[in-house]
């Protein structure tokens, strides 16, 4: 076959195009050779979630962006495999049921979790099925990671809260922030974050108890403590007295979740109190309609502002509070979620939990998005066991 007989080809060169010719087909290969490029762009932009395929109205399942999940179940840890659960190492014996374990990257790139056992400090590695986890020293409670490599705050006991290493339990900073009181009493809530302080240190103590000797509330008094940093600066104060509320329920990014007096029942509102670098915001928030806020605080230490609600003959399910809003939202899809299971945030902000059809049925994995805040949808995960919950995402 001559070159003059050859069918069009996309990157063929016509031999009288060598010879400086503009044969007559070029114009319909660009073309074509254009629509070929358009199609691309578009499948890809359809793979990534950029576009939607006619009629799709959910995304897709999404997946853990910090690693493998890893669940508690039994007194031992179980890793994500693929379709199934790996058994980790067993869990020390006289961990409580419901104690945090905090997630902390260490220098070799691997999360390790840290714990308290009874009154010991101890870190386990959970890729490990025969790690038997490591003593650190004494302690109260895990507060959270330090936001360094390889360091967790931990609260000592009575509001003592000091930096160790993960790996030795060697003390690092023997006063991350400086001003906090401590003593009988004080105990640690967990981080919040503040303007022009960072993450600042959440303590509470007992309060003033109201009401009469029947419907007498225990408040707690609650107040922050800046870190170093800014204290040394002159951009916080050391110590900054926050408000009292009867329960503190949840953390969320920037807030704390508290319940309002009258709660639990029909009429509990929650106190969504902000934090600003001058003045302490408190507003209350209700439930979506026909629901009520349960009071049950959400395991596994998410900072996602979701909150169980209840409502006669179903399931529960999660709220979301609204910035700015009087009420919060429903979020869509998380109908039965199990409490207990936890909710466990990832390294981009995704949150997960677990939900269920009863007390005794496998779980399925959902996953909440501060980008899509409105629902929940399927995670790529084995199903949970009955009576599992969810660690963190850092296998």
């Amino acid at each position: 076959m001559s070159s003059g007989d050859r069918p069009d080809v996309l990157g063929s060169v016509p031999d009288g195009a060598q010879a400086g010719e503009h044969p007559p087909g070029r114009g319909r290969r660009w073309r074509l050779a254009a629509l070929a490029a358009a199609g691309l762009v578009a499948l890809l932009a359809l793979r990534s979630g950029l576009l939607s395929a006619p009629g799709d109205s959910e995304p897709g399942p999404v997946r853990s962006a910090g690693g493998l999940l890893v669940l508690r179940s039994e007194g031992r840890l179980l890793v994500e495999a693929g379709d199934g659960w790996s058994e980790g190492p067993e869990l020390p014996r006289r961990l409580a049921g419901r104690a945090s374990l905090v997630p902390v990257l260490s220098s070799t790139g691997r999360s390790v979790l840290v714990g308290v056992a009874g009154r010991t400090l101890f870190s386990i590695d959970p890729a490990d099925p025969e790690d038997t986890g490591t003593p650190l020293g004494r302690a109260r409670s895990v507060v959270a990671g330090s936001g360094r490599l390889g360091g967790v705050l931990v609260d000592r006991g009575e509001g003592r809260v000091v930096e160790v290493d993960a790996a030795t339990g060697a003390v690092r900073d023997p006063a991350p922030f400086p001003g906090q009181p401590s003593g009988p009493g004080w105990r640690a809530v967990g981080l919040v974050s503040v303007p022009g302080a960072a993450r600042s240190l959440l303590l509470a103590a007992p309060g003033t108890a109201t009401g009469d000797a029947a419907t007498a509330v225990d408040q707690v008094d609650l107040l922050l403590a800046a870190p170093a940093r800014p204290v040394q600066l002159g951009t916080q104060p050391e110590v900054r007295p926050v408000t009292t509320v009867p329960r503190v329920l949840a953390l969320g990014p920037d807030s704390i979740l508290a319940e309002a007096p009258g709660c639990p029942g029909a009429a509990c509102r929650i106190q969504v109190v902000t934090v600003t670098r001058d003045d302490v915001l408190v507003r209350e928030v209700a439930p979506p309609p026909g629901r009520t806020f349960s009071g049950t605080a959400l395991a596994g230490g998410s900072v996602s502002n979701l909150l169980v609600v209840d409502r006669a003959g179903a399931r529960p399910a999660l709220a979301r509070v609204v910035a700015g809003g009087a009420a919060t939202l429903l979020v869509r899809g998380s109908a039965g979620v199990d409490p207990a299971a936890g909710l466990v945030d990832d390294l981009d902000g995704t949150a997960y939990l677990v939900v269920r059809e009863d007390r005794r049925s496998d779980g399925m994995v959902r996953a909440w998005a501060p980008g899509r805040p409105a629902l929940v949808r399927s995670a790529r995960a084995p199903p949970v066991p009955p009576g599992a919950g969810l660690v963190c995402g850092c296998g």
